[in-house]
């Protein structure tokens, strides 16, 4: 109907419907977010931009309200990050290379939801503490909150997405692309296993990997393992602790120690942690005397990290005490704990 309505049409601009887990995400997911599905090939010419690209046509283009269900997890979480590792980097180079650009105030309120939607995304690059921001907005600005678990794993994986994006960027102004491809190549997924084939031809009784999934084909996530106080905590510890840590002045050694103290970590005498550190849950780190930790670090600590005397953590060192089995299709957690020795480098 629409293309008899609209014959002259370059494309028509269409809203999702954002599932995870098996619900729509209307408020977490931003619907109606508008995208580019249907198009006629000779009058519609698109260019790249950041890990997806943008329209480029003088035709006219039509808005649809009939949504089109979008299942972003269908090929499980390793796939997402997978694909979101290679897209961060797109985005940081865009990133770098639109600094320069202005945003017109009348965009932020364009009549046009596309418009506008990429007026705020680029006003967004250029805040600080993006990821807690984009976390705050999903769950808060736009409702998320009332979505329950799923809303705050997704919330989650964006905020998630938004660290990789400002880490990217820091390595480019740092050592240029070559060090990002360094990185992808360290962080990309495993090669796939497949059932082995019988040498009689039939099929095997039992095939090598069995996914669980649910009727969308999504991954089917154990229950949190966090109880209801500990999630109030690390969102305190996000939205309060976490930002106050991170404007403190530099040699504030003291002040750090003691905010950490009050969010459950046990901290020694005389440590020296660096402003850009990033702790995960602090109530999980255990800090001895006389202890280094250089800018940019990483204590993931959804498990326990205990550090000790002297020791020393130089910059950009990342401590992952925190993972999932992708085997599994559940993704259970997996949280074993990292000790480190008195007096290691």
């Amino acid at each position: 109907r629409a293309l008899e309505r609209h014959p002259e049409a370059a494309g028509f601009h269409v809203p999702s419907k954002l599932i995870f887990m098996g619900r729509w995400l209307k408020r977490a997911g931003g619907y109606p977010t508008y995208q580019m599905r249907l198009f006629h090939k000779e009058r519609m010419r698109f260019r790249d931009y950041g890990h997806g690209q943008r329209e480029a046509t003088e035709g006219v283009v039509v808005t649809l309200r009939e949504p089109y269900i979008h299942y972003p997890f269908s090929k499980g979480l390793e796939e997402w990050y997978d694909k979101h590792n290679r897209y961060s980097t797109l985005e940081a180079r865009e990133l770098l290379a639109s600094r320069g650009e202005r945003i017109g105030v009348g965009a932020l309120w364009a009549f046009d939801p596309v418009a506008r939607r990429r007026a705020w995304k680029t006003l967004g690059y250029r805040l600080p503490l993006r990821p807690a921001a984009r976390w705050t907005a999903t769950m808060f600005l736009q409702g998320g909150v009332l979505e329950g678990r799923a809303a705050w794993m997704y919330a989650s994986l964006l905020a998630s997405y938004e660290r990789m994006i400002s880490q990217k960027v820091r390595i480019l102004r740092r050592g240029g692309f070559e060090d990002v491809r360094a990185v992808e190549r360290v962080v990309a997924s495993p090669q796939r296993r497949y059932t082995p084939e019988r040498l009689d031809g039939r099929a095997p009784e039992r095939p090598e990997v069995q996914p669980r999934e649910d009727e969308a084909g999504q991954m089917v996530p154990e229950a949190s393992p966090w109880t209801f106080r500990e999630k109030v905590a690390r969102a305190l510890w996000m939205l309060v602790g976490r930002p106050i840590f991170r404007l403190s002045f530099h040699n504030w050694y003291g002040f750090r120690a003691w905010l950490l103290r009050r969010f459950g970590a046990k901290v020694g005498r005389g440590t020296r942690i660096r402003p850009t550190v990033n702790i995960e849950i602090p109530w999980h780190i255990e800090i001895g005397d006389g202890v280094t930790i250089g800018d940019y670090a990483i204590l993931y600590s959804l498990g326990r990290i205990s550090i000790g005397d002297r020791a020393i953590l130089s910059q950009y060192s990342h401590l992952c005490a925190g993972t999932h089995d992708h085997t599994n299709r559940r993704f259970p957690l997996i949280r074993d704990p990292i000790t480190i020795g008195a007096d290691v480098w």
